[in-house]
């Protein structure tokens, strides 16, 4: 199954042209936290970091079914949303990703 047929399954009822939106975003986002060069390629990384990728979406469409809701109380239910931040690699990210790359600025070794 392809990373188009996992997210159309998953998200049947998002539109795709907000999915392919999402995706790009979301990959900039583990490139940005991997500390990746600038030539890999989105492909790299949707092939390498899919489940990565999945989660992220997921958490971005949830976020905006909830809007910018921190917590709410209906009845005797109350719901906290732990992180505001869509594209934010929380820890349910983290363990799908191996640790960023660390660049060493100005070393004269």
């Amino acid at each position: 199954m392809t990373l188009d047929e996992k997210l159309a399954a998953l998200y049947s009822d998002v539109d795709d042209n907000k999915l392919l939106v999402y995706r790009g975003m979301a990959t900039d986002a583990i490139k940005n936290y991997l500390n990746l060069d600038s030539n890999v390629t989105q492909a790299t990384i949707e092939a390498t970091y899919e489940s990565a990728l999945i989660q992220l979406i997921g958490n971005k469409i949830n976020q905006d079914d909830a809007g910018n809701i921190k917590s709410y109380t209906m009845s005797k239910t109350s719901v906290t949303y732990a992180n505001n931040s869509a594209f934010g690699i929380s820890d349910d990210i983290k363990v799908l990703l191996p640790s960023p790359y660390i660049k060493l600025l100005g070393s004269d070794f």
